[in-house]
């Protein structure tokens, strides 16, 4: 067992409270000294401050950007019809547009390809939600749990329910 410099300290500190416990020349300085050695026992003796060497970082490297490949015509021509789909201002949600974008109704792209183009947008899909909920709000009155759920369905414009709660909050209803 190794002893440490404090406990060594804290021995000679315990002796010396006993030995001045014995002596009754003095009582008033044995009380005194009793309690100044006790104060010291206390606490630990300070060294002198040791600096570490400095800590080195090894040198970060950031890890290379994965590569997107290039668009395909395809791609590009679902991109700008999404962004024509977005400029009409009744909010779409990210699904919503992949769906519209490859629905035979709406443009009729591959489900790839249109999701391709709206992942490579970089939509504010919370602004979106607003934009819906306003056009809801604007045809019909909606609780707000009602347009909230309105928002969120498979059948109407498919936010998720944060999307769907942040754009029914924005747009007043909730």
């Amino acid at each position: 067992m190794r002893r440490t410099r404090f406990q060594g300290v804290v021995a000679v500190v315990a002796v010396a409270v006993l030995v001045a416990g014995c002596s009754s020349k003095t009582p008033s300085s044995a009380k005194a000294t009793t309690t100044t050695a006790a104060s010291s026992a206390t606490t630990p003796p300070t060294s002198p401050p040791t600096t570490a060497p400095p800590a080195t970082t090894p040198p970060t490297t950031a890890a290379p950007a994965p590569t997107v490949p290039p668009l395909t015509q395809q791609q590009k021509s679902a991109v700008a019809s999404a962004k024509q789909y977005l400029s009409l201002g009744s909010g779409f949600s990210q699904q919503g547009l992949i769906d519209q974008l490859d629905s035979s109704a709406g443009s009729g792209y591959s489900v790839n390809d249109a999701t391709v183009a709206v992942d490579s947008l970089n939509e504010n899909w919370n602004a979106q939600a607003v934009l819906s909920a306003k056009s809801y709000l604007k045809t019909q009155p909606f609780s707000c749990n009602d347009l909230i759920d309105q928002l969120d369905s498979s059948a109407g414009s498919e936010f998720t329910v944060a999307q769907a709660t942040y754009g029914a909050t924005q747009a007043g209803d909730c």
